[in-house]
């Protein structure tokens, strides 16, 4: 049987060393090598399986020490026979671990013990830990997944005509967005087998409602099975205000901020400290700022102030609100807003704002302006003799500075401050690293001939022996500082052929010495004979099934990343010293690809009519296979197109259009794949209507 992998999200059990003082809570102290053997470890309590925000975690009731893990098993075999087995040790007590990468239908096997530290006193009378005992195992518990998992949502914002929702679910088909704006009832906008969903066309300035869950299809029972719903809401306006307050001398401070367009004006509010508490209640410290509102700017064209007259050596909270007055669908007018805050300090001290981590292993540090300081300097720790000497002396203008290793070193130590005078500040220590990571060429993935296989391509590496191609459900956030995508956790590795052995057997590798590659179901066939009989003792053979790389399902968006290799198996662009593989290493931009047997033609629109006031009725004609249609309408031909709404009709009436404006109108059409999720067809053709 092949073993399946269950992913957890867990604290792996650390490897245990020798210790000349037991830990603070330790369990039990032997006398002796034969107390440990008679002692008895406690069991497992209260193991169960209970859904947390939609998601299954095996949970229970012990309080672990110290000193205790836990152990957990899951498995599909019932014997729990050791190579079928997935086991995960925590080390801590939080009391559940989450249950991730099962399948609906499928029957599940979890059990779990308590393993705890053993202390043996020595010749000395001293106690060292002699290893991990275990208990017994707890009764089994037998799961069987029946809805699929809650949604994990990463990343989510919202521009002045669009909402961005990146998600991190790896087992899923896909998801179905629904939304509402105000009062009305859900929409299905969209189901999608992508873990990223973009809702465009959006009108500006509306707070849309949103319902989002996952979902599971099976192609082979035509079954699909969902999971819960999460909510939420987003305001389509504004953007980041990107404030900054930065010291001007003792007694003043210049705030900036980016420019919102569309905005009625910004208010200003400063406070002056925090209010700080030395009491905790309900768990926590009290802290608080009280601000006070200093200026009201009109228009959104300003996008600055300085504050006066403050005292010197105080901190000073700055807040800065966009604010916008709208019209709602009811004719009411309501007040949205947009903050951002920055901080300044009038004294002699380096703050520093961020830290940057560049590929060749260098880090770029920025500051603010230091109050007073003539200049700052930047020492370097002699890695032999730890003497710091001066390497650098910037000016009292300069706000940042890039700290590089040292050829041949692994790491190198630096300290920054700002000096005036014999007067220094605090220092600011930063350590440059070899790790020297590049991303490879740019990647790309189109469709094979028979639409079941993915045909992919890079740029040559200088260097490179070798490279290895990773396909992932998942689009890790962009770091637009360092141009670099991360690796997903669930990146699988795509297998080429490489040979067949003396069986005609195929076999596989992700060791891809060319610049191309197939990604595909590598699925095939042998005949093995069953555990300790022969063919030759008239027992029949069986036949197994051995599923080589899984390959690309139908339906669903995937991610490809490359990396490039040396012979010695460490990353061309990378140091020495880094010769495994981590998902921390820098990728490329990734090729994204959905593989679908499903095509739409393109609508047509065959009139527009305005026969009320303020509407305009669009018709097309139908498109073969479509389930629904999306509508949009814009004032300009070629640009700024609005969601007007969906239907399953081949009109659609759009309301509240300004009367004696000319309008332009598309139309798309829209089907469902093998899995469910949506395809599109191009938009449609462009018609115009002045509206009554």
């Amino acid at each position: 049987m092949r073993r399946k992998s269950f992913r957890t999200i867990a604290a792996v059990m650390a490897a245990a060393v020798m210790m000349t003082e037991p830990m603070a809570a330790m369990a039990y102290q032997a006398p002796s090598q034969a107390d440990v053997g008679a002692y008895v470890v406690p069991g497992v309590a209260g193991l169960a399986i209970r859904y947390i925000s939609g998601n299954p975690y095996v949970v229970w009731a012990n309080q672990l020490t110290d000193d205790q893990r836990i152990e957990v098993e899951v498995t599909e075999d019932a014997a729990f026979n050791a190579e079928n087995v997935d086991t995960t040790r925590l080390d801590g007590d939080d009391g559940r671990m989450r249950l991730s990468g099962l399948e609906v239908g499928k029957v599940y096997y979890v059990r779990a013990r308590l393993l705890e530290a053993m202390y043996v006193r020595n010749a000395d009378g001293e106690y060292t830990l002699n290893g991990y005992k275990e208990g017994a195992y707890s009764p089994v518990i037998t799961y069987a997944l029946t809805t699929a998992p809650g949604v994990d949502l990463e990343e989510s914002y919202a521009t002045g005509s669009t909402v961005y929702f990146r998600m991190g679910n790896d087992n899923v088909t896909g998801y179905e967005f629904y939304r509402s704006s105000g009062t009305g009832s859900y929409e299905l906008v969209a189901k999608t087998g992508s873990t990223v969903f973009t809702d465009k066309n959006l009108e500006s300035s509306v707070n849309y409602h949103y319902k989002i869950r996952t979902y599971i299809y099976d192609p082979v029972t035509g079954q699909t099975t969902y999971g819960r719903f999460k909510y939420l809401s987003m305001t389509t306006w504004g953007n980041d205000l990107k404030v900054r307050a930065v010291p001007v001398d003792t007694t003043s401070v210049a705030l900036t901020w980016k420019k919102v367009t569309g905005a009625t004006g910004y208010k200003i509010y400063r406070a002056a400290g925090t209010n700080s508490s030395t009491t905790i209640s309900e768990g926590e410290q009290s802290r608080y700022g009280a601000y006070r509102l200093m200026k009201t700017i009109k228009g959104s064209s300003t996008t600055s102030y300085t504050g006066k007259s403050l005292t010197p050596g105080a901190t000073y909270s700055y807040r800065v609100v966009a604010y916008k007055t709208v019209k709602t669908s009811s004719g009411k007018s309501r007040t949205i807003h947009i903050e951002g805050s920055d901080s300044a300090t009038l004294d002699f001290e380096f703050i520093t704002t961020n830290q940057i981590q560049n590929r060749d292993g260098s880090i770029t540090l920025r500051w603010k302006q230091t109050v007073g300081a003539e200049g700052f300097k930047v020492e370097k720790k002699n890695a032999s003799t730890g003497a710091w000497g001066e390497v650098a002396a910037l000016s009292a203008a300069d706000q940042s500075y890039t700290f590089a290793c040292d050829a041949g070193a692994s790491s190198t130590q630096y300290r920054i401050y700002a000096y005036s005078g014999e007067n220094i500040s605090d220092y600011h220590v930063v350590t440059a690293t070899a790790i020297a990571v590049d991303k490879p060429g740019s990647i790309s993935a189109t469709a094979g001939a028979d639409l079941a296989s993915v045909v992919l391509s890079w740029a040559e590496v200088p260097g490179a022996a070798y490279y290895k191609v990773y396909r992932s459900r998942i689009l890790t956030r962009y770091n637009a500082d360092a141009d670099y995508y991360q690796l997903p956790y669930d990146a699988e590795e795509v297998s080429v052929q490489s040979g067949v052995d003396a069986s005609n057997f195929p076999t596989y590798t992700d060791e891809i010495h060319a610049l191309t590659a197939t990604d595909a179901h590598l699925e095939y066939t042998r005949t093995v004979n069953g555990t300790g009989v022969t063919a030759e003792n008239g027992i029949a053979a069986q036949q197994q099934t051995i599923v080589g790389n899984k390959g690309p399902s139908q339906g669903v968006q995937y991610y490809y990343y490359v990396q490039a290799y040396r012979s010695n198996g460490t990353i061309v662009t990378g140091n020495e010293s880094h010769e495994t593989f981590s998902h921390s290493k820098w990728f490329c931009t990734p090729a994204s690809i959905t593989l679908n047997t499903v095509s739409l033609g393109r609508p047509t629109i065959a009139s527009v009519k305005s026969g009320k006031k303020g509407r305009a009725t669009v018709s097309w004609s139908a498109v073969p296979g479509a389930q629904r249609y999306y509508v949009y309408y814009s004032t300009k031909k070629s640009s700024s197109y609005k969601y007007a709404g969906i239907t399953t009709d081949l009109k659609y009436t759009i309301k509240g259009l300004t009367s004696g404006k000319k309008y332009y109108f598309r139309v798309k059409a829209c089907t469902a794949n093998s899995v469910g999720a949506d395809v599109y067809s191009s938009l449609s053709n462009t018609k115009s209507k002045k509206v009554k």
